[in-house]
């Protein structure tokens, strides 16, 4: 009901993401991009979360690009790793991998021409 914790949808991703049901992982990167401002200041804890709701919400948009990606949509995974970019200038080795292989995909993809615009 919106109610939630901003961790409840990043783990709903993350669990559906490895489900491969890609219609409601969209919807959890969708929500938690959404809802970016709610990662500094939702109450819980003293803010406890917050350093944790902040990287949720970045790689949110990573895994938007993912998804794109992964749907044939190569515009939209461009357009949302240009995003996730503008958000985490400088990402850890583990991310940063991520973000180079999705680089390569859509490279592929471009040059293949099996984009689905």
């Amino acid at each position: 009901n919106g109610g939630e914790l901003a961790l409840v949808h990043a783990m709903l991703l993350r669990a559906y993401m490895q489900n491969g049901a890609l219609a409601d992982a969209r919807r959890e990167a969708e929500w938690l991009v959404a809802h970016r401002g709610r990662a500094y200041v939702e109450w819980n804890s003293q803010y406890l979360l917050q350093p944790a709701n902040v990287l949720e919400s970045n790689l949110a948009l990573l895994s938007l690009a993912e998804i794109a990606e992964q749907n044939g949509e190569v515009d939209s995974a461009s357009s949302h790793l240009s995003q996730f970019k503008d958000a985490w200038k400088s990402p850890p080795p583990m991310v940063a991998q991520r973000v180079l292989a999705l680089e390569a995909a859509i490279s592929q993809r471009r040059k293949s021409g099996t984009d689905q615009k």
